[in-house]
């Protein structure tokens, strides 16, 4: 059997250009850095946010890409926050960043 191989290409970077776009949950909080999606993050998203997916789904697709752009660090911060039932962070507030960030790659608001 003969495997094919498939190179990645090292110059294929992600779809926006890193613009060193930072957050925080709230004004005393962390400040974390947004790496900009890779294709392959869209497609993930796209594909959880299809008309089949369930809303848990679909929940669960906003979460895991959103945490999938962040620093590892970051990563682990906010999914610790998420799962800590005494902290009021929820998909609420994932999505207002997310809406935000859509906002700011694709330089055209969302409602």
């Amino acid at each position: 059997m003969t495997t094919k191989v498939f190179e990645v290409a090292a110059e294929k970077e992600a779809l926006v250009e890193d613009t060193g776009l930072t957050f925080s949950f709230d004004k005393k909080g962390r400040v974390m850095k947004v790496h900009p999606p890779k294709s392959g993050q869209i497609a993930l998203l796209m594909a959880r946010l299809g008309r089949h997916s369930s809303f848990n789904d679909k929940m669960a697709g906003v979460i895991d890409f959103f945490v999938g752009i962040l620093d590892e660090a970051d990563y682990d911060y906010v999914v610790h926050r998420l799962l800590d039932p005494q902290d009021d962070l929820g998909i609420e507030e994932v999505t207002q960043v997310m809406e935000w960030l859509m906002e700011e790659w694709t330089g055209r608001p969302t409602k």
